[in-house]
């Protein structure tokens, strides 16, 4: 008899299209859009990226105040449907927005959206589905998304908005949603294998990992570690949101067309695609701590190329795809390290707090770049202090390790 296939992977496959066509619009995309809508509302670059600055804000304090327990009380299905709903809204509102305020505005709406369908439920969802044997390739998968999103449409918009406006790529944007991103929820989303009658796969056998186990959020907020990986997940997002939201207006500074400008964040994006498979096998086959401080690795390298292709063109492919491949680590490692410190008995309520601390850096990313440029005329000072940062994150990584593992052998004696 067939074997049919197993529910969950579905449910990977809705959060992957969630994160192509939400969670990289607001993140990825930004970008693409910065000058155009500078351009076309008369304001700065840093008013333009102060737009997912707000809205990572808001998913910031969504996270800290709303999200745990949020997906306690309501059915992660409910919550997702409302707010795919509200998203395709604030899309359209982008798409009609007179001025830079009606856009700050429908980014509360996002921010709020970003809490209640992209990091927080999807790793509450993988981490329920999958056991640890699979938990990394599933995150994997699901996390490829954004960048699959952003290898898509990044060239997509880019022709769209030298064509034609930015407002028919925001209307793009919306209508994806409306007949590919809901179905998907209505039909696929569901809490647990229980609800399907099934049970959680990549168990691993005679350890008793598959049992509920690990750290309440009350006791994990008072170990050490929580707040040393706090500050790492802040990190993390600042660095990849940087380059994000100002990567395609860096390329074009420095010589690049629009069209190939986005292309080389498509690149970027194509490479992230393959970074977040390999690095959801590296944290299956080692820990999410190795994948993490290789990914941090990749990403460092892949900055000094950045650097090298204002004065060398021909790098600015390489630094593309070798950002890309390390760009994997906020996504897929920020939940997986949050089960592999703390466990999955509270682990809905943790990696919402978590969140809050990733929420930030991804807020701040684009607010320093943007920053720098408008004092200076130039990224190149923005890249320099991205390379402070990643130096600093790595180190914390490690540090982080260690703590886990001395933590382990504490327990087990």
């Amino acid at each position: 008899m067939k074997k049919s296939i197993y529910h969950g992977w579905f449910i990977v496959l809705t959060c992957m299209v969630i994160m192509a066509f939400v969670f990289a619009p607001r993140i990825n995309l930004v970008g693409v859009f910065v000058q155009p809508l500078s351009e076309s509302f008369g304001v700065s670059r840093t008013a333009v990226t102060l737009m997912m600055t707000i809205g990572t804000i808001v998913t910031m304090l969504g996270a800290l105040f709303v999200a745990g327990k949020l997906f306690q009380k309501v059915k992660i299905k409910k919550v997702m449907t409302v707010a795919i709903v509200l998203e395709i809204i604030a899309f359209i509102g982008y798409a009609l927005a007179p001025n830079i305020y009606v856009i700050y505005f429908f980014a509360v709406i996002g921010g709020f959206n970003g809490v209640c369908l992209t990091s927080i439920p999807i790793s509450i969802l993988i981490n329920s589905w999958f056991g640890p044997k699979l938990r990394g390739r599933a995150m994997g998968i699901a996390m490829l998304g954004s960048g699959l999103g952003s290898m898509i449409l990044n060239p997509v918009m880019g022709f769209i908005i030298q064509e034609f406006s930015w407002r028919w790529g925001y209307a793009l944007i919306a209508v994806l949603n409306l007949i590919v991103t809901l179905p998907l929820i209505l039909f696929t989303i569901a809490n647990s294998p229980a609800e399907k009658n099934l049970e959680q796969i990549g168990q691993v056998e005679n350890t008793g990992t598959s049992a509920v186990n690990g750290l309440s959020f009350k006791q994990a907020r008072h170990t050490s570690i929580f707040w040393i990986m706090a500050f790492a997940f802040i990190l993390y997002s600042a660095v990849s949101t940087i380059f994000n939201a100002n990567g395609a207006a860096y390329y074009t500074d420095i010589g690049f067309t629009p069209i190939f400008a986005a292309s080389l964040i498509s690149f970027s994006s194509a490479a992230l695609l393959v970074g977040k498979l390999i690095l959801g096998e590296i944290c299956d086959r080692t820990n999410a701590f190795t994948g993490a401080a290789i990914a941090s690795m990749v990403m460092f390298f892949g900055v000094v190329l950045i650097l090298v292709t204002s004065n060398i063109p021909s790098m600015g492919i390489p630094s593309a795809i070798v950002f890309g491949l390390g760009n994997a680590l906020p996504t897929v490692t920020i939940p997986l390290l949050t089960a592999e410190m703390f466990g999955n008995l509270d682990y809905g309520q943790i990696v919402s707090k978590l969140n809050v601390a990733s929420s930030f850096g991804a807020a701040l990313g684009p607010i320093l770049g943007s920053s720098f440029y408008d004092m200076t005329g130039s990224y190149s000072s923005a890249w320099y202090i991205v390379l402070f940062l990643m130096a600093g994150m790595t180190i914390i990584t490690l540090i982080g390790k260690t703590m886990t593992q001395q933590n382990e052998r504490s327990r087990t004696n």
